[in-house]
C-alpha cells in the first residue's frame, strides 16, 4: 500500500500547483515554421486582408445591445486561421490607437481551437477558461483566488481521487479493517468537492457580467476537427447560451465536414446544412479561391524562401502548376525543399527540375493518378500524347492517362468533376518533360527524395575523366568508398549505382547522338558514350575489386545490360558509329558468360525470341540476333536444368502448372520449338537422360511418373498444331523423344501387378495422335 501512496506523491499533476502563482508550465513550441499561417498584411499574398476588413467591419457594426456569429468556411489549408490572425492585428491595431497604456482595451480578444475539445459542454468549458486567461489584468483583481483554487482543485482532486482508489484497493487486497461505509462516505465527500470545483453555466455569467463595458470577439478555430458527435450540440449551444450582448463569435470550419457532422447527428439537419446553420449563424463567408495571379505570388515567395537551389527557370515555369490551397502548396514545397543536398552534389541542369516539381504536386495532389502516370506513362519508352501522331495510338495513349486521371475523381462525375481538366494537362505536361528521359533517369531523380545518392551524375562524371587518364582500381575503390559514405548503403549497392550510372550515362549520350543533327555534335557524343563503354567493359572483364566482381556476376545486373543493349539498338538507323553498336552487344554476350544464373539468361533470350514471333516486327532484327547468340551461348545450361525436373517429384507437372516466373520459363523451354532442349545437343542430352538403368528404384519411380506428365503434354501439344506449319517440325521431335521416353516407363512398368493402368496409358497416348510405332506394346506377345 505505502508503494501505492508513494507513486502517487510523485504524481506529474502535482508539479501544477504554482497555479497559485499564475506562474503555469507551458511547453516552449516554436511560434513559426513552413506551414505557420500570416499575421501581418504584409504577408497576404492571397488577398485575404480584404475579407478580414469585412468580417471587422460586420463586428463593429453590430449593435451593443446585440451579439453576432460570423462563419467563415473553408476547405483545409485554404487559409482560415490566416484571416483569424489578420482580424486579430487589425483589433489590436486600433486598441493601441484609442488608448497606449498598457492593456488598456476597448475590445477583448478570446481565441482558442477546439481541436482536442472532448464531451458535450467540452468547446464551452474550452471558451471558459480562454476567456478567463485573456481577461484584461483590471478585471481579474475580483474574484481570481476564487477562480485559481477551482482550477487548482480541479487539478488535484484528479489525483487524490486515483490516490484513493489505490488505497482502497490495496486496504481490500490486504484485509487491512476498512468499512465499506467508511470508503463510501470518503467517496462522496470527494464527489461533492469535485462538483464544486466543476465548470458551470454560473461561471460564464460571471464572466459575462465582469466584461460590461469591453466588446468581446471570441475566435473558434478547428471546429471542423474536434468529435463529430460533439458538434451538433456545440452549435446549438453557441445560440442558446452565448447570445450575449458586445460578443461577437467568428467560427472557421469546414462546411462540407459540419454538414456530414450534423447529418450524422439528425439527417434533418444533414440535408441543407447551410438552412440549419443560418438558425445559428448570422453572417456566412467563403474564402475565396486565389486568383492564378495570386497563387503565383504565393508559389514565389514559397520557392525563394524555403528552395533557393532550384532555377529560377524553373520555378517560373512551375509555379502556375502548384494548387491554390495555400497549405497543400506548403507541404509540396517543404518536401522539394528537402532535396537541398541532394541538389548541391549535381551540376545546374543536370536535374530535370520541372519534372521532379511536378511529380511531387501530383504526388500529393493525386496520389492514384501519380501512382500510375510515375510507373506506366513516363519516359522514352512511352511517346507522349502530343507527340504520337498515328490517330489510333494517340487516341489508345490518350485513354490511358484519362483512365489514370479518373482515378482521382468520384466515378459519377468522370470528366465532369471540378479539377479533372487541370490534373489532366498536369499529366500531359509531365509527358512531355519526360519524353526523352529512360526510365533509369526517371527513377534516379524520384528516388532523391527517400535515398541520398551514393554516386551522383556529377562524381560519375568527374571520376571517370580521372579514370580515362589512369584506370585503375584504385579510382574505382575510392568512389565506392565515398559512395558507401555519402549514402551509407551497402558496399554492393554502391557498385550496382557505379554499372547502372554508366549505363544510363551512355544511353543518354547515343540517344542524343542519333537525335543530333549537327556533326560536330553527333560526333562529340559518340565519343562520349564510347568513354563510358570503355569503363564498363573495364568493370566487367578487367576490374579486380572485389565488390565490382561480385556484382558484375548477378543476373539483375546482366538484365539490365540486356535493356541497355535493346535502348542502343533503338538508334542503329541515325547512329553512325556500327562499331559502337557491335561493341556494347559483345560486351552483353560477355556479361552472360560471367552471370550466375545462366539459365535465367537463357529464358530471357528465349523471351524476346517468343515475342517476336509472336508480334512481329517488335522487336529489332539486331536485338534478336544478338539474344540468339546469347541463348546459344546458354544452351547447355538451360537443358541441364530442364533435365533436372526429371529428377524431381512432380517437377515437370509443375512447370507445366506452376505460374512462378522460374517454372514460366521452364515451360516456354518445355513448349517451344526453338527453344534449346529441341536443338540437336538438348535432344541429344534428352534421349540419354531416358535411359534410366543406373538409378535406384525410388529414383526411377520419380523419373518415370516426371515422364508420362512430359509424354501427355506433348500429346496435347501435337493436337493443338495439328494443320500447321510448327506440326512437321513437331514430328520429327517426336519421332527422337517418344520412343525413348516410353522406353524408361516400361523399364519400371513391366514390373507392376497392373499392367493394364500402362495399357490405357499407350492407348490414351495413342488417341491424341501419337504414333502406335512410337510405343512398344506394354505385354510381350507370347
Amino acid at each position: 500500500m505505502l508503494g501505492h501512496i508513494y507513486s502517487y506523491l510523485h504524481h506529474p499533476f502535482l508539479a501544477y500547483l504554482d497555479v497559485l502563482n499564475d506562474a503555469y508550465t507551458v511547453p516552449v513550441s516554436s511560434t513559426g515554421g513552413y506551414d505557420a499561417p500570416a499575421s501581418g498584411r504584409d504577408e497576404d499574398e492571397l488577398n485575404r486582408w480584404s475579407l478580414s476588413k469585412s468580417v471587422l467591419r460586420a463586428i463593429e457594426n453590430t449593435s451593443d445591445d446585440w451579439s453576432i456569429r460570423i462563419a467563415l468556411y473553408g476547405k483545409w489549408g485554404a487559409g482560415k486561421t490566416s484571416v483569424l490572425n489578420f482580424i486579430e492585428t487589425q483589433i489590436k491595431e486600433q486598441n493601441q490607437r484609442i488608448s497606449s497604456e498598457l492593456d488598456s482595451t476597448k475590445v477583448v480578444i478570446v481565441r482558442f481551437s477546439a481541436w482536442n475539445a472532448a464531451g458535450e459542454d467540452g468547446v464551452i468549458k474550452q471558451f471558459y477558461n480562454a476567456l478567463l486567461d485573456q481577461l484584461p489584468t483590471q478585471k481579474k483583481a475580483y474574484p481570481t483566488f476564487f477562480r485559481l483554487g477551482k482550477r487548482l482543485f480541479q487539478r488535484v482532486l484528479s489525483v487524490i481521487k486515483t490516490l484513493w482508489a489505490a488505497v482502497a484497493a490495496s486496504f481490500g487486497s490486504t484485509g487491512e479493517p476498512v468499512s465499506t461505509g467508511t470508503v463510501a462516505a470518503l467517496r462522496k465527500t470527494l464527489d461533492k468537492v469535485t462538483a464544486w470545483s466543476a465548470f458551470n453555466k454560473k461561471d460564464l455569467a460571471r464572466l459575462q457580467h465582469e466584461l460590461n463595458g469591453y466588446r468581446v470577439v471570441v475566435f473558434i478555430d478547428d471546429l471542423d476537427r474536434a468529435d463529430p458527435t460533439i458538434i451538433p450540440k456545440t452549435m446549438l449551444a453557441l445560440r442558446e447560451l452565448l447570445d450575449w450582448p458586445k460578443f461577437a463569435f467568428v467560427l472557421a470550419f469546414d462546411l462540407d465536414v459540419i454538414s456530414a457532422a450534423l447529418g450524422g447527428y439528425s439527417p434533418i439537419y444533414g440535408k441543407d446544412a447551410r438552412r440549419f446553420l443560418e438558425k445559428i449563424i448570422d453572417l456566412q463567408l467563403t474564402l475565396p479561391d486565389p486568383t492564378e495571379q495570386e497563387k503565383q505570388a504565393m508559389g514565389r515567395t514559397l520557392f525563394e524562401a524555403h528552395c533557393a537551389f532550384i532555377p529560377q527557370e524553373a520555378v517560373e515555369d512551375v509555379i502556375r502548376w502548384l494548387p491554390s490551397n495555400p497549405r497543400l502548396a506548403k507541404v509540396i514545397v517543404r518536401e522539394l525543399a528537402l532535396l537541398k543536398t541532394a541538389a548541391l552534389r549535381h551540376d545546374a541542369g543536370e536535374l530535370n527540375w520541372k519534372a521532379i516539381v511536378l511529380q511531387t504536386i501530383l504526388k500529393h495532389e493525386a496520389p492514384k493518378t501519380f501512382e500510375v502516370v510515375n510507373s506506366q506513362l513516363l519516359g522514352r519508352e512511352q511517346i507522349a500524347v502530343q507527340m504520337t501522331f498515328d490517330n489510333v495510338t494517340r487516341e489508345q495513349r490518350a485513354a490511358a492517362v484519362k483512365a489514370a486521371v479518373a482515378l482521382s475523381f468520384d466515378k459519377k462525375l468522370g470528366e465532369k468533376a471540378p479539377g479533372y481538366q487541370s490534373l489532366e494537362n498536369k499529366v500531359l505536361a509531365l509527358q512531355m518533360l519526360r519524353q526523352h528521359d529512360f526510365k533509369q533517369r526517371i527513377k534516379y531523380e524520384t528516388d532523391l527524395l527517400t535515398k541520398e545518392p551514393s554516386i551522383t551524375l556529377r562524381e560519375y562524371a568527374a571520376f571517370l575523366e580521372q579514370w580515362l587518364l589512369a584506370p585503375d582500381d584504385r579510382l574505382v575503390n575510392a568512389l565506392l568508398k565515398r559512395g558507401t559514405e555519402a549514402s551509407h548503403d551497402a558496399a554492393d549497392n554502391v557498385a550496382r549505382r557505379l554499372f547502372v550510372t554508366s549505363m544510363l550515362c551512355c544511353s543518354e549520350a547515343i540517344a542524343n547522338a542519333a537525335r543530333e543533327g549537327d556533326r560536330n555534335i553527333h560526333d562529340r557524343l559518340v565519343r562520349q558514350a564510347q568513354s563510358h563503354l570503355q569503363l564498363l567493359e573495364y568493370l566487367w572483364c578487367r576490374c579486380e575489386v572485389p565488390v565490382i566482381q561480385i556484382v558484375s556476376e548477378r543476373f539483375s545486373l546482366w538484365r539490365e545490360a540486356a535493356v541497355f543493349a535493346t535502348k542502343a539498338h533503338e538508334s542503329e538507323g541515325e547512329l553512325e558509329n556500327e562499331a559502337l553498336l557491335c561493341c556494347i552487344d559483345q560486351l552483353v554476350q560477355e556479361a552472360a558468360k560471367k552471370c550466375e544464373s545462366p539459365v535465367l539468361v537463357c529464358d530471357y533470350g528465349q523471351a524476346i525470341r517468343q515475342e517476336s514471333k509472336k508480334n512481329i516486327g517488335s522487336v529489332r532484327a539486331r536485338t534478336l540476333v544478338l539474344f540468339e547468340a546469347i541463348c546459344a551461348l546458354m544452351d547447355a545450361a538451360a537443358v541441364k536444368d530442364i533435365l533436372l525436373c526429371f529428377s524431381l517429384q512432380g517437377a515437370i507437372e509443375k512447370a507445366y502448372t506452376d505460374t512462378s516466373e522460374k517454372n514460366q520459363m521452364r515451360r516456354l523451354r518445355l513448349t517451344e520449338l526453338s527453344s534449346p532442349l529441341y536443338a540437336e545437343e538438348g535432344l541429344k542430352a534428352l534421349c540419354e537422360a531416358f535411359d534410366i538403368s543406373s538409378l535406384e528404384h525410388s529414383q526411377q519411380l520419380i523419373f518415370t511418373a516426371n515422364v508420362i506428365s512430359y509424354l501427355e503434354r506433348l500429346r496435347w501439344q501435337q493436337m493443338q498444331t495439328y494443320g500447321t506449319e510448327d506440326n512437321d517440325a513437331l514430328q520429327d521431335i517426336l519421332a527422337r523423344l517418344v520412343p525413348n521416353a516410353w522406353n524408361s516407363v516400361l523399364a519400371v512398368g513391366r514390373g507392376s501387378r497392373r499392367p493394364q493402368v500402362l495399357v490405357k496409358q499407350r492407348d490414351y497416348l495413342i488417341s491424341g495422335g501419337f504414333l502406335e510405332e512410337w510405343l512398344s506394346p506394354v505385354l510381350q506377345e507370347s
